[in-house]
């Protein structure tokens, strides 16, 4: 099984695409700072939608403007700090291809109390009204499910795994056949027919609730407990790359043994993504 087989097919361009949409809606959510921050690191254009995006507006999903906020996210039904962003993808023949929907992740201190709903499965019901517009919409321009996209980073990735579990109920199904990527889920909705999870191994947030869904006490006790448990859904061999993995890698006996082998240029091949595959046993690489 290659690294990022989903669906039976190769999605490493889909993976790509996500992760740009889900990292965008991230560093919208931190407003000035996540703008200050990509200027300061010569990456500005993160704080734009990917190439042929756009964020959809109340008017165009028809909802009243006070559904968004100040930085273009619509906010949960009852909580100000739950934000997604709706976008659509226009080609090159001018028409509406494809939709994206992009949940961000923890931005302030008001996300604290969403991951308690997080723990039990009722994060998702902050947005049930928008994804419903946003599936009217996408209906109207001759979309179905499998033109769509979810995505979203930590606390957001959490509600694209509970949004892949409950899709045939959401919007009358009409989810059911989206294309679902988390990226540093805490929990994981362990069916690979329905998503793909990707994170660091050597981040303490990912997988940290395992698949609970259902009880707080649960969840957290699997946070407490958490023994580095693999997932069918999750690609559970890769770690993030900094200085230190780097060093260690390269003081590693087993790394040097490989040579010029395959193993080897596996490792090579990953370097600068900030992503390394772990040198273990589990799920296969490639």
């Amino acid at each position: 099984m290659a690294i990022f087989d989903y669906k039976g097919r190769d999605a490493s361009a889909e993976v790509s695409e996500a992760f740009n949409l889900a990292r965008y809606g991230q560093l919208r959510a931190f407003g000035a700072l996540g703008e200050l921050g990509t200027t300061l690191t010569g990456t500005s254009g993160n704080f734009a939608p990917p190439a042929g995006w756009h964020d959809l507006t109340a008017a165009d999903v028809e909802l009243p403007a006070d559904d968004v906020d100040s930085f273009g996210f619509f906010h949960g039904s009852t909580s100000l700090s739950a934000q997604v962003k709706i976008l659509a993808y226009t080609g090159t023949s001018g028409n509406i291809e494809r939709l994206g929907i992009s949940f961000a992740g923890t931005s302030d201190i008001g996300d604290l109390p969403d991951y308690l709903a997080l723990a039990k499965g009722q994060y998702l019901d902050q947005f049930v009204y928008v994804l419903e517009a946003a599936a009217r919409f996408a209906a109207a321009h001759g979309l179905t499910g499998e033109d769509v996209v979810v995505t979203g980073y930590s606390l957001g990735g959490g509600a694209t795994n509970i949004m892949a579990e409950r899709s045939s109920a959401v919007a009358d199904g009409f989810y059911d056949t989206a294309n679902y990527f988390g990226f540093d889920s805490p929990n994981i909705y362990d069916n690979s027919d329905k998503i793909m999870n990707f994170g660091g191994e050597n981040d303490l947030v990912y997988r940290s609730l395992g698949t609970s869904t259902d009880s707080i006490i649960e969840g957290f006790t699997e946070a407490l407990v958490h023994k580095d448990r693999e997932f069918g859904s999750s690609n559970d061999n890769t770690v993030l790359f900094n200085d230190d993995r780097r060093l260690a890698t390269e003081r590693s006996p087993t790394a040097r043994d490989m040579g010029g082998g395959c193993g080897a240029r596996y490792l090579q091949s990953f370097r600068g993504t900030g992503l390394h595959p772990r040198l273990r046993s589990g799920r296969p690489a490639a």
